[in-house]
């Protein structure tokens, strides 16, 4: 049995890992993503939301430190159930305008519900970067550790 030291994770690592986290992320944000049918063209449908779902990742310190999804404006409008002449009150999607044709509006979860089903790997992925990183700092230290008997 060999003693192998263990290999801890670069700042570089952890960025990839969480790079390919955010665009795994985006990619089941965009396929969730609500088609709408759009009037002026007929049957043919607009992609428009799942196209527009973009991801921005903000550095601190060399290491990734925030993520950011951004998507057009009526995707919120799907998300909560909302708009013209519906607004939400508390959990329920309430009609307010009278002259709206009466249509069922029920909020539709698109983009949480998939960023909430990958935070446990995003913890993961955070857990090890800084886990290893304290880590590093605590074996930098040791040498001054100073043990007395008492």
């Amino acid at each position: 049995m060999q003693n192998q030291t263990p290999k801890l994770i670069t700042e570089a690592e952890f960025n990839l890992k969480v790079r390919g986290w955010t665009i795994n992320v985006r990619g089941r944000i965009s396929s969730n993503a609500p088609i709408s049918a759009e009037k002026q063209w007929g049957k043919r449908t607009s992609k428009k939301l799942a196209q527009s779902v973009m991801y921005r990742l903000k550095m601190e310190f060399g290491a990734t430190s925030r993520i950011r999804y951004e998507f057009e404006r009526h995707g919120i409008f799907y998300h909560y159930g909302v708009g013209r002449g519906y607004i939400r009150e508390g959990n329920a999607v309430v009609r307010t305008a009278k002259s709206v044709s009466a249509k069922n509006r029920t909020p539709n979860d698109w983009f949480d519900v998939e960023i909430r089903q990958g935070l446990n790997q995003l913890a993961d992925i955070t857990q090890e970067f800084y886990g290893d990183l304290a880590m590093k700092q605590v074996l930098s230290k040791i040498d001054k550790f100073l043990i007395q008997k008492t």
